[in-house]
Order: structure tokens, then C-alpha cells, then sequence
């Protein structure tokens, strides 16, 4: 097979888990590690084999993002220090030897442990194997909580000291670059260093026992908020297993592939979408080009707009073709450009701006769960978080913002900062339509029924699909809102498992 010693033995390991034979197992985790560097031992502790090749485009930036941020501190230590790296694992390495705490690079360089001496270096893991234990004991606890078995009362104590010791291992450095994260939300706050060590070190502490990221700490508003009422809320990890009790993320491509999803509901997207995979496809670019003079290129597997560039079909189309087969070796989407309808349209006139409407098929009937609106800015084609959009809660029923706007740096808005449309109360149009045509696609994608569906409304005078979500986001349902939406939506799935 050409393959080492190394990789072989991972081989024979997933030959084994997957009951592939080592000839099949091999060739698919050659095809990973050429398309996502996926290595032969990560495919095997990660079981790309269970995951469809969406999952892996998505789990494989999640193995580079680990990657790098290894590097990061490395480097980090090495300029702060001058040790080599070599030196920096050793050090390492003998703290992990105390057997209370698992070190890696990353805790090493966040809290600065390579400034401490070798004993204080020793206290500060003890200190560290201490807070893990806290944690694993108030997760405990939690779940005999929500059954019913205990209060937060009873936890009192135990919070307090996780609070204490947190208090003790947040540096200062920490601190200070929580401040470019905090000010946005929290105007003023830079000036206030006893606020905002409190605030930093209460966003450290929430990221490690209740494992939500700092844009979810702002973007819920959790300075204001009570553990119970941080509980209340729903964090990515929790909303995967949720989803994943219901969908089925072996077919994830059936979603996450955007020209699978078209190939399964093009009467619902109401504009042309073709793929291009090879310089072969050049006839139908042209042939696509001849009857959309603009149009809007997609990248596979790409999410949160990434990639999403608008072209105009004009000059040298083949010169055109050879530019985007350059940039996209592994392929791309083109697909008509959306004219959003007027009322759309005045929201943002320089994005697509799509409700995300958000269906659970049960078996029987259609249920929508927490719509929210995104709104683009100034300047953006898209109209994601992440490139600055503006959510604003959509009432389920009548199809109106039931809230004003906030974007992920935890900024509100009444009225939108281009165009100034006041937000809460604007009217969605024919939203009786969004819902029938929710309801009408809920149950048509393979092994998926709690979907989150990007829709917009056209000058044509009608709702059609921009793409289909398979692990929607709950961002922009509970920030909005301001309210947390666990128990809503482990009621409505009939969720029973362990969320930690």
C-alpha cells in the first residue's frame, strides 16, 4: 500500500473499529489526509469513518484549529522566554508527572505558568488539579438539579471556592486582552480595572465550567445573569448533542453539501445553481452565464458566508472560469444572483438578508422553534454574524421582529446603523408563506428533521430558499431573546440523554 510503519498501525485500528477491510480503510483515510491534512492517528481518535464528508471539511478545522493554537503558545513561550521547545516540553512533561492535572501547551502559555518558578509552577497545577475536580463535582450536581434532587443551595460552597481559585489563576495578561472583547458590549469598561478583572475573570470562569465561548458570554448578556439563569441557555456542545439525537450527521452532506440540498428541493430555490468541479465543466459555466449575468460563487462545504463572493458574467468568460477553478481547485458553487424583495431589501440594501426559519419534523406535523432575523451592514454581501450582521428575534405567528437587533460583539441596536429602519416591530411580508413553505420542505432531506432553513423573500413576490443548515445555530435564537432556549428545545425533540 506504500504506507509506513506509523500509519499502518492506524490503519489496522480503523480496519478494525469500522469493519472495513484495511484496503478500504486505507484508501479513505488517504483521501482525508490529502483533502483536510487529517493525519492517520487523528482520523482514528476523531472517527472521521462515522462522518460524512461535511463532518470531516468541519472536524478537520477544528484538528487544524488545535494545531495551530499549539503552535501559538509554543511560539508564544519561546519569544517570552527564549527556551526552546524542547525545553518548554520537558517542563511540561514534569508537571504532568504530579498526576493532578493534564497540562498542555495552550493552559502553559494562557496563564502564563513558564513566568513561574519550578515549585511555584507545581502549586499553581495542584491548584489547577483542585478547580478540575470542582468542576467535575458541580457537573455532578448539576445534572441532580434539573432531576430535582438538589438545589443550587447546595452547591453554594463548592461555587465559591471554583470562584476563589479562579480568581487566583486568571493573570493579569488575560485580563487586559478580554478588554478588546468586553468594550464593544460593555462601553467604558477598559477604564474600570476592578470591573473588568471581575467581568474577564467571571468569562473565564463561565468558558471552563459551563463551556460557553466568550462571544455566547456576551452575546447572552451573562454579566447580568444568575447561575440558574445561565444554565437556562443552550452552549454549542449541548446543541450538537441535542441536534444529533434527531439528525442524522452521517448524511450531513444531504445539507451541508449546498448542491446536494439544491439537487433535493431546486423547485424551492427559485434561481439556477450549477457545480463546477474540473476544467471539463467550462460548458456549463457558459451555459449558466448565458442566462444569469450575475451570479454568486459557494465553496462546497464552507459556512458563516465564507467564500460567498457575487461575479458579474461580462469580458473574457473563459478567463472568468480559469480565475475561479484556480481559486477553488477542489470546486465551487454558482448560483443566480437573489433580488430580494423591497421590504427585504430596505433593511440592508448590500446584503441578501434571510430569516432563519427553523423546523422539527416529529414524524406527523411541521413545528417552527424561535425564528430570528439577519440583517447585513454597510458594505457586507453577506449577512452573517460573524461579518458583523445584526439578528433580531421573528415572532413564530405573525412574522414581525419581536426585538431589537444585536450583533456578536454583543452590540444592540434599535434602529439599523446604514439604513436606520427601526428594527423591533418591522413586518416581514407574507409570512403565512415562510411557514407554508417551512412546513412543505421539513421532512424532504434524508436523515434530518430539525433543520435551519435561511429563507428570503423575492421581487418576485415569493419565499424561496437560500441554503438549509443541519447543526443551526443557537446564537441568534437566545440573544435575541435574552432567554435561555434548553429546556424549550430538549421539550420539543423529547431529548432524555447526558448533555456533559
Amino acid at each position: 500500500m506504500g504506507i509506513g510503519p506509523k500509519k499502518m498501525k492506524y490503519v489496522r485500528l480503523v480496519a478494525k473499529a469500522s469493519g472495513e477491510s484495511m484496503l478500504t480503510a486505507a484508501a479513505k483515510m488517504k483521501k482525508t489526509n490529502e483533502k483536510f491534512g487529517v493525519t492517520y492517528r487523528e482520523y482514528y481518535q476523531r472517527e472521521f469513518w462515522k462522518m460524512s464528508m461535511t463532518q470531516q471539511a468541519r472536524e478537520s478545522k477544528k484538528t487544524d484549529g488545535n494545531h495551530n493554537r499549539r503552535e501559538r503558545a509554543l511560539q508564544n513561550i519561546m519569544s517570552q522566554t527564549g527556551m526552546s521547545k524542547e525545553e518548554i516540553l520537558d517542563k511540561m512533561r514534569a508537571l504532568n508527572e504530579l498526576g493532578v492535572y493534564k497540562v498542555i501547551s495552550f493552559i502553559y502559555d494562557r496563564y502564563e505558568i513558564y513566568k513561574m518558578s519550578d515549585e511555584e509552577a507545581e502549586e499553581f497545577v495542584r491548584l489547577l488539579g483542585r478547580r478540575q475536580k470542582l468542576i467535575n463535582s458541580l457537573r455532578d450536581d448539576f445534572k441532580k438539579i434539573d432531576a430535582g434532587t438538589m438545589s443550587y443551595d447546595d452547591v453554594a460552597e463548592q461555587m465559591q471556592e471554583y470562584e476563589r481559585i479562579m480568581e487566583q489563576v486568571v493573570p493579569d495578561s488575560l485580563v487586559e486582552a478580554s478588554a478588546e472583547i468586553l468594550e464593544p458590549a460593555y462601553p467604558g469598561i477598559t477604564e474600570d480595572k476592578e470591573r473588568l478583572r471581575k467581568t474577564a475573570v467571571d468569562m473565564e470562569s463561565v468558558r471552563s465550567l459551563l463551556k460557553f465561548n466568550n462571544t455566547e458570554y456576551i452575546m447572552f448578556d451573562f454579566v447580568s445573569k444568575t447561575l440558574p439563569e445561565r444554565r437556562e441557555f443552550i452552549n454549542e456542545e449541548e446543541r450538537a448533542v441535542v441536534l444529533n439525537s434527531v439528525n442524522d450527521m452521517t448524511q450531513a452532506d444531504n445539507l451541508d453539501n449546498k448542491y446536494v440540498t439544491y439537487q433535493y428541493l431546486e423547485p424551492y430555490y427559485g434561481r439556477d445553481m450549477i457545480h463546477i468541479s474540473s476544467s471539463a465543466d467550462y460548458g456549463k459555466f457558459k451555459e449558466f452565464c448565458d442566462g444569469n449575468e450575475e451570479f454568486v460563487r459557494k465553496l462546497d462545504f464552507d459556512s458563516m458566508g465564507r467564500g460567498v463572493v457575487p461575479y458579474t458574467a461580462e469580458g473574457d468568460l473563459l478567463q472568468l472560469f480559469k480565475k475561479l477553478l484556480d481559486e477553488c481547485p477542489d470546486g465551487f458553487i454558482c448560483e443566480g444572483l437573489i433580488k430580494a424583495h423591497p421590504v427585504i431589501k430596505a433593511l440592508n440594501p448590500d446584503s441578501v438578508n434571510t430569516v432563519r426559519l427553523i423546523t422539527y419534523f416529529d414524524g406527523k406535523e411541521t413545528h417552527v422553534h424561535k425564528c430570528f432575523m439577519k440583517i447585513g451592514q454597510k458594505g457586507s454581501f453577506v449577512d452573517n454574524g460573524g461579518a458583523g450582521g445584526i439578528f433580531a428575534a421573528v415572532n413564530d405567528e405573525k412574522g414581525f421582529f419581536e426585538s431589537n437587533g444585536i450583533d456578536e460583539k454583543g452590540r444592540r441596536y434599535d434602529t439599523h446603523p446604514y439604513t436606520g429602519i427601526k428594527i423591533e416591530g418591522y413586518q416581514l411580508p407574507a409570512w403565512d408563506e415562510a411557514l407554508a413553505l417551512g412546513r412543505e420542505i421539513s421532512s424532504m432531506i434524508p436523515g434530518f428533521r430539525f433543520i435551519g432553513w435561511d429563507l428570503t423573500y423575492t421581487e418576485d413576490n415569493e419565499w424561496i430558499i437560500v441554503e438549509g443548515n443541519s447543526i443551526t445555530q443557537f446564537l441568534g435564537q437566545q440573544s435575541t431573546r435574552n432567554l435561555g432556549a434548553k429546556k424549550s428545545l430538549i421539550d420539543l425533540v423529547g431529548f432524555s440523554g447526558d448533555l456533559y
